[in-house]
């Protein structure tokens, strides 16, 4: 797969749960879905609060994997800048499997798993097919 189409699909997945957070943050009735599970409905204001944090967060990942492919507004940064963001990337990828798999929400396990193991493995093939390129 072409780096440029991987960087997209990977920036579309991560605008996925960048929307999801910021739904979540205007009281979207989903908290079994996140952040443990341990919430029915809607978020509280400090769970709210760390959704939207999330949510930026994610948007800076996206920032760095799209520049890492030569793509984005942040493709001009510095590339010690763009490759720390995306090891940061990679390694939150990984944990997120971790976190999902351990998460006492049955719900937030059974999408967000899958759904991060295959984040990580879109990450891992974006690193390896970027680790010659100039701003690697």
């Amino acid at each position: 797969m072409a780096v440029k189409k991987l960087a997209v699909i990977i920036a579309a997945m991560f605008g996925l749960v960048v929307i999801f957070q910021i739904l979540l943050a205007f009281g979207a009735p989903w908290g079994e879905y996140t952040q443990g599970g341990g919430t029915a409905g809607s978020l509280s204001p400090a769970g709210r609060f760390t959704a939207v944090l999330s949510a930026g967060i994610l948007i800076v990942m996206v920032l760095g994997i799209l520049a890492r492919a030569g793509m984005g507004p942040a493709k001009g940064y510095p590339p010690k800048l763009v490759t720390a963001i995306a090891w940061f990337t990679t390694v939150y990828a990984g944990v997120a499997i971790l976190a999902n798999l351990a998460t006492p929400s049955g719900a937030e396990r059974a999408i967000w798993a899958p759904f991060s193991f295959v984040m990580f493995a879109l990450v891992v093939t974006m690193m390896v097919k970027t680790r010659k390129r100039p701003n690697s």
